[in-house]
């Protein structure tokens, strides 16, 4: 009979300690999970804010050189396709944290400002216009600064920003 309890105490024992065993295993798989799944969306965070700031350094520097106000520069480059610039757009927006979503949106509506004064001194060479894109220049710069000082600030933040 004492030997049958042992037995039996030793199965309790060896079933408690495998139960315990496969807890343990669930939950270090779901961590795993987890901090897979973290790396993936910072990894996707990263190559979509390289490709804004990417595309903000050229379109930054397309208002810089379009219509300059004294003399000649050289020809601005060409802006990035719509496409293109939708793409970028959708990455941010996709995975992009809730402050770099808002300075993506402040820096796009100042471009579209620019580009459309820009437009109009094309059909129309006002000087008021001229002054309006120079003006627009500095807010633009600006605005691709705090932009590039958000994502940074979230590429440093570890995957702490949540997407927001």
């Amino acid at each position: 009979m004492i030997g049958a309890a042992g037995v039996a105490s030793g199965v309790w024992i060896a079933s408690s300690a495998r139960k315990h065993e496969l807890r343990l295993s669930k939950e270090r798989h779901q961590h795993e999970r987890a901090a897979a799944q973290e790396q993936w969306i910072r990894d996707r965070r990263a190559d979509a804010y390289v490709e804004l700031l990417e595309m903000a350094e050229v379109v930054g520097m397309w208002i810089v050189l379009v219509h300059p106000m004294i003399g000649p520069r050289p020809d601005p480059p060409p802006l990035p396709s719509f496409e293109a610039q939708q793409r970028v757009f959708a990455r941010v927006m996709a995975f992009g944290s809730r402050d770099a979503k808002v300075k993506a949106d402040q820096w796009r509506l100042l471009v579209a400002r620019a580009t459309r004064v820009a437009e109009s001194i094309s059909h129309n060479d006002d000087g008021n216009a001229r002054e309006t894109l120079e003006d627009l220049r500095q807010q633009e710069r600006a605005a691709r600064q705090e932009m590039g000082k958000t994502v940074a600030i979230d590429l440093q933040d570890n995957g702490q920003a949540r997407i927001g």
